[in-house]
């Protein structure tokens, strides 16, 4: 499920461990599972079943492991758009890319000259171990990393994010949004974005993905699900029928036979105006500490010296 929501979705770590645990206890044969099942396919008794014949091959398939991000590889042109944009960005040789991950490679003995720059796709769930050796063997590199996480990685505070936040489906079929992180950049850039690399990785991409275009409707128009956003964040919002004329499309919509699904309103500019207020509300900011707000004082006299960006990294 993950995947197909294209990781972008949290998790509750504690909660997640929890669930995990508690799996093997519960009786899967509630769900229509035969408890017997994997015993019988772990006990290679497989019968007279011939592993020539269709059904049998459809039923060993659903035992097959399910690939992640940690066990999969970039498909060749996606592959090939990213290292032509690192070739001609940083002005390297293509010839001095190496990739310790594709696949089943062993990063850590990989023997590395001094010319190699990795560029590659590595097991998300130990990227900040795999950058951490990168760093103190002064290695270069250029490293995918999942798109709404990179900042999370202790190591992204000494390595700059490259932002792309596109979508690659990768040659497992999982669909992750994803973003790069390097040593390449200068050392005072924390973050930058990259949309002619979001643009080479989607054109090589095209044929993997349907695009699927996206609207914004006009403030003069409200549906159930704006007024289910308002009242999911404590919002009071009442519409007059005076001020609301019912509408299943707009004109401009009927050109591309699109329709509002759930059908809406048409609103006056005084309805268009508070919705506009309450969905303004509706948004959660948080609030500056005295704390934080010395340290942006400090970014805005002299900035923030190291020491203070690695006690932070530490926790104290």
């Amino acid at each position: 499920m993950h995947n197909k929501l294209t990781m972008n979705s949290d998790f509750i770590p504690d909660q997640l461990e929890l669930n995990l645990s508690c799996i093997g206890q519960i009786d899967m044969s509630l769900f229509g599972f035969d408890s017997k099942l994997h015993d019988w396919f772990e006990s290679g008794d497989k019968g007279d079943a011939k592993e020539n014949e269709d059904e049998y091959s459809d039923f060993l398939s659903k035992f097959e492991p399910k690939h992640t991000t940690d066990d999969c590889y970039t498909p060749e042109k996606i592959y090939e758009a990213v290292a032509q944009w690192v070739s001609a960005k940083y002005n390297l040789n293509r010839t001095n890319f190496i990739r310790p991950f594709y696949p089943g490679g062993d990063y850590k003995n990989e023997k590395y000259k001094p010319s190699d720059i990795v560029v590659d796709n590595p097991p998300f769930s130990i990227l900040s171990e795999i950058i951490k050796f990168y760093q103190e063997k002064g290695i270069k590199y250029f490293l995918f990393c999942p798109a709404l996480t990179p900042f999370t990685l202790n190591v992204s505070l000494f390595a700059t994010v490259i932002i792309t936040g596109v979508e690659i489906i990768y040659k497992n079929r999982a669909s992750v949004l994803t973003s790069f992180i390097t040593n390449l950049e200068s050392d005072d850039i924390q973050a930058l974005t990259a949309p002619d690399l979001y643009k080479a990785i989607k054109d090589a991409g095209k044929e993997n993905t349907i695009e699927i275009p996206k609207y914004v409707f006009p403030n003069e128009v409200i549906t159930a699900t704006m007024l289910n956003y308002l009242c999911k964040y404590g919002i009071d919002f009442v519409l007059a029928k005076k001020d609301a004329y019912r509408i299943n499309s707009l004109d401009s919509m009927k050109k591309k036979n699109k329709g509002i699904y759930g059908s809406g309103f048409l609103i006056s500019e005084k309805a268009a105006a508070e919705k506009a207020a309450a969905e303004k509300a509706a948004a959660e900011k948080w609030e500056l500490s005295e704390r934080e707000k010395e340290i942006v004082k400090k970014l805005s006299n002299q900035g923030v010296e190291d020491e203070e960006r690695e006690a932070y990294v530490l926790g104290s």
